[in-house]
């Protein structure tokens, strides 16, 4: 059995590229996990309908941030970056929060940041050394959550899409405080 998996590589068991082409994420629909837990119907997302998300945003999300996601919740970004916990995070931005899944954690793997929990954010600008940009959220306690390895303008609308959520997108109703630019 795992030289028929191994077999498969990263077309899911079908010869030939990805007919649906790259996601949200960068990598193709599909890919091994899709191909061996697709079951008769052959594709990777049976709820994405139900869930009333794109497809292309569904893969993007994956299984475990779609179930993390709250009935009603739209999903504004989905984006690869990483954090210190992990250098391969899904960072998705939905209209009431920030919800990340660390790809190599065991368990605990989905984190969650409200956006009436936020009180500032920061585009870390790309350097010399780092030519890649951050968003550093800081919440209510202190706390500072960074997304790194992202792209400027990537950076950027992250930070806008947590600055401005849309109306009605804090849990309190009222507008959490933001600082930074």
């Amino acid at each position: 059995a795992d030289d028929r998996l191994r077999g498969r590589g990263r077309t899911g068991g079908r010869a030939g590229p990805d007919p649906a082409g790259p996601t949200a994420t960068g990598t193709g629909t599909g890919g091994w996990a899709a191909g061996v837990f697709a079951g008769a119907t052959g594709t990777s997302e049976p709820d994405a309908d139900a869930d009333g998300l794109a497809p292309a945003v569904a893969r993007a999300l994956g299984g475990e941030l779609r179930t993390a996601l709250e009935p009603g919740e739209e999903v504004g970004l989905v984006v690869p970056a990483s954090t210190w916990a992990s250098p391969q995070t899904t960072l998705a931005i939905t209209d009431r929060r920030i919800l990340w899944l660390l790809d190599d954690a065991p368990v605990h793997r989905v984190r969650v940041l409200p956006f009436s929990d936020v009180v500032a954010v920061d585009v870390v600008a790309p350097r010399l050394w780092r030519r890649r940009a951050q968003v550093v959220c800081v919440d209510r306690r202190g706390r500072r959550t960074a997304f790194g390895e992202l792209e400027p303008a990537t950076a950027a609308a992250v930070a806008r899409r947590v600055r401005t959520p849309p109306a009605g997108g804090t849990a309190s109703g009222a507008a959490p405080r933001r600082a930074g630019g």
